[in-house]
């Protein structure tokens, strides 16, 4: 259509514009939705998940070198075959593996390949209101299965090399990680050293990176365009050392690229990262062929080639961070830059440097809420002190490799001041993430929401530039809805009457809530609001159902929740039946009591039975089976997550 409407006569083209520019639009959305198609793994005739079935034996090559775990070796594999009917056919996707430790297992390495028997599940999500959509991110990467691999369940056939790029560049990230571990012995030191340098964030303690997150300066161990802008800015003023020079002109342009490749490539090719190296090679690029486009053509091209070589970083948190920031940073720091002017070097340093990071919020700030709710106050003065100390820390760090392999002796003194600096700014962090008051929690938005509050922002910023009092009418109208939408839900959730069973491995855990205060049953090994377990599982639910535990009580046997009695299972019947089965309205089991629904029957009337997340697989099993011929209602949430009861 579009072909034919370019080359129809003149007089019909006249006025028809708009035709032709709705054409090329629907051409860009055919091509997307062709890209998007292809990219999804499913959509491939040699899938796994078409090809097999459970007692198939896989071939697989391990593509990642293993990463140790307390009980096991965790790594991503890429299937390449699965036995059916005693014939190899080819398959395609990949799988994470967890194979238990054995003097066999820690051999293991970037390339193996193996013959595995184990079971091969569909990756699936905890199913906890409110919870993080596991089963799509691992899809986006291409990932849809995973395997646990005992010892007896695979064979080890041979070590072979999938990409020789990859295989040098993990050699290389192998070989600066041990260096980091000799000179800066401290786990938490290295461990930041680490994620600061190459993006290596498996060593990192988990409550290090809460505090940064706290704090607003996750992006410091998060490997991100901060390190690649600190690199090519150095770079650039060290080959300005020589411009007069005629040669520069050819070889700085290729030095640059290949530093920023490398880089990039050795800190394992994340988005972020990728994002990063795509915008300064048109920079590059751009400079070359002297045409100096604006930098917003220079972002959106960098943007369309990650979308175009994977469409589905569209749905990355950090595809989406990254470019709010940098448009906010490009279209406002300069302006908020001219609201104070030092005569003093150093305090218009700081002020420039806070000016940045006061316009990377503008356009963040909807983002940040909708995804993390909450929103770190004390981002401005966490920013004035981290950011400059890290550049130091990474530079030293660079500094700190190059001299270990000239003078071994130097490098103990440097790594030693390199410590010191990360455990300082570690302290520093933890210190500020300790202020009570220091975060913002608790925000919930949904989708309209955050669109609405993306138009808030757009009405102010047009009232300040233009003075506008239209601008500042709609952006009051606009927040008004938003605060009426929040009303309603407000309103609707302080009238909820709602039980909830978690699926959470090896823990029982369950909620009653009335209006806005919750009752909590959960296991002692749940460590309160500060444990991982209750930030990843019961945190998303609270926020999203606006609720806060107002007591803990240990967990009773039997209660009754708005005239519902339910029963907690979680030890042996007494051997003596009653004559008629007792009414329940749920029968929750939990942690594998030795009792089989058969027994249970004679016992309980069950209007509703749940197996939480306590029990074992095997346990689960087994009942499932037998409920194949007694057909009770019968929900476990290892299979279908949360149990939620509106009451």
């Amino acid at each position: 259509m579009l072909f034919f409407i370019v080359y129809t006569p003149l007089k019909f083209r006249f006025g028809s514009e708009w035709i032709k520019g709705s054409m090329i639009h629907l051409l860009c959305i055919a091509i997307g939705c062709f890209i998007s198609f292809q990219n999804n793994i499913q959509h491939q005739p040699s899938w796994i998940g078409y090809t097999y079935q459970e007692g198939n034996t896989v071939k697989l090559t391990l593509i990642e070198p293993t990463i140790e775990k307390d009980h096991f070796y965790k790594s991503v594999a890429r299937i390449d075959a699965v036995q059916k009917d005693q014939k190899w056919i080819n398959a395609t996707g990949k799988i994470l593996v967890y194979i238990r430790k054995d003097s066999m297992s820690s051999q293991l390495v970037y390339g193996s390949q193996l013959y595995i028997n184990a079971p091969a599940t569909a990756i699936t999500n905890a199913g906890n209101p409110g919870s993080f959509d596991y089963a799509r991110y691992c899809l986006f990467l291409g990932i849809t299965h995973q395997a646990f691999i005992n010892n007896n369940q695979y064979v080890f056939i041979q070590n072979t090399i999938p990409s020789y790029v990859y295989y040098y560049l993990y050699k290389l990230r192998d070989n600066v990680l041990s260096s980091l571990k000799i000179y800066l012995p401290h786990p938490h030191a290295y461990g930041v050293a680490e994620a600061l340098l190459i993006g290596y964030r498996n060593d990192l303690d988990r409550e290090i990176v809460q505090a940064y997150s706290n704090t607003g300066v996750v992006h410091i161990i998060a490997i991100s365009g901060l390190h690649l802008g600190m690199l090519y800015g150095s770079m650039v003023l060290f080959f300005n050392l020589f411009k007069k020079r005629r040669w520069i002109m050819v070889i700085k342009p290729i030095v640059i690229l290949i530093v920023i490749w490398g880089f990039a490539l050795i800190a394992g090719g994340v988005p972020s990262i990728m994002r990063s190296a795509f915008m300064f090679s048109f920079i590059l690029l751009s400079g070359i062929i002297n045409k100096h486009s604006k930098i917003y053509n220079t972002l959106s091209l960098s943007a369309l080639c990650m979308i175009l070589y994977n469409p589905f970083c569209i749905w990355d948190v950090g595809f989406q961070l990254s470019y709010a920031a940098v448009l906010s940073i490009i279209m406002y720091s300069a302006k908020i830059k001219e609201w104070f002017y030092f005569r003093n070097r150093i305090m218009q340093y700081l002020w420039n440097l806070n000016a940045v990071t006061i316009s990377a919020q503008i356009w963040t700030f909807p983002l940040i809420i909708y995804y993390f709710h909450q929103f770190p106050k004390l981002i401005v003065i966490s920013n004035l002190i981290v950011v400059p100390l890290s550049c130091l820390i990474l530079f030293a760090e660079i500094f700190l490799l190059i001299i270990g392999t000239i003078v071994p002796a130097f490098a103990i003194i440097s790594g030693k001041i390199v410590q010191f600096s990360i455990e300082l700014m570690n302290w520093f962090i933890q210190t500020m993430s300790s202020v009570k008051s220091g975060i913002w929690e608790g925000l919930k938005v949904d989708t309209v929401q955050t669109i609405l509050l993306f138009g808030v922002i757009f009405c102010i910023i047009g009232w300040l530039e233009n003075k506008s009092k239209q601008r500042l009418i709609m952006a009051m109208a606009i927040f008004n809805i938003v605060l009426f939408i929040r009303c309603i839900d407000c309103i609707f959730k302080t009238n909820q009457h709602t039980l909830i069973v978690y699926n959470i491995p090896k823990y029982s855990t369950i909620e009653l809530m009335n209006g806005i205060q919750t009752i909590s049953l959960m296991d002692t090994g749940i460590d309160g609001e500060n444990s991982f377990i209750y930030s990843f599982h019961l945190k998303p639910a609270h926020i999203q159902n606006r609720a806060e535990i107002v007591t803990r009580p240990s967990i009773p046997n039997t209660f009754l929740f708005q005239n519902k009695r339910i029963v907690i299972l979680n030890k042996a019947l007494k051997p003596v039946f009653p004559q008629q089965p007792i009414p329940v309205d749920l029968l929750i089991i939990s942690h594998n009591p030795p009792v089989s629904l058969g027994q249970i029957t004679k016992v309980f009337n069950c209007k509703q039975i749940v197996i939480d997340g306590s029990n074992s697989m095997w346990k689960t099993g087994q009942m499932i089976k037998e409920n194949k011929t007694l057909l009770l209602p019968l929900f476990t949430t290892q299979d279908k997550g949360a149990y939620i009861q509106a009451l």
